[in-house]
């Protein structure tokens, strides 16, 4: 899997490691159904959303107590990361050249870090919509690429 990107998002980091069990769900589905279609309005909503709401405790906690986009990003950044990212003063087209020579999660952490916080949501925008698309070229190009260019322009 290519690192572009996926220091923004949840998509393939498993909230369990393969000997924790799963936790049972304690939110009834329409209320994740709601909230993941939220997520979804600030384009942050990551593949199998009411799936992972259910079952994993750290995706629920962004996605339904987060009260707007900005706040769902910082969250799913800050899981992702295990720190507060982005709390730099770079832009974040910075923070994504960074992270396309990254091979492993701490790089593109690191390159996160360094962008000015700011740019949160925008970073978490693009990666979302990057990791959706399985880090396909050329469905990122089809789908993501507005997002990518207004992360450039900032």
């Amino acid at each position: 899997m290519r690192a572009d990107l996926a220091w923004i998002v949840l998509v393939g980091v498993p909230a369990c490691g393969p000997n924790e069990p799963s936790p049972a769900p304690n939110l009834a589905s329409s209320e994740c159904a709601r909230s993941c279609e939220a997520a979804g309005a600030c384009l942050l909503a990551p593949t199998h959303c009411v799936v992972r709401c259910e079952q994993e405790p750290e995706v629920r906690a962004c996605i339904t107590t987060a009260g707007d986009c900005a706040g769902r990003a910082t969250c799913l950044l800050k899981q992702l990361c295990r720190t507060q990212v982005p709390r730099g003063t770079g832009t974040c087209l910075g923070a994504l050249t960074c992270a396309r020579s990254c091979a492993e999660i701490d790089c593109v952490c690191r390159c996160a870090e360094a962008a000015h916080p700011r740019h949160t949501l925008v970073l978490a925008r693009a990666g979302q919509c990057v990791v959706n698309c399985d880090f396909d070229e050329t469905c990122a190009k089809a789908r993501c690429m507005a997002l990518l260019q207004a992360c450039a322009l900032q």
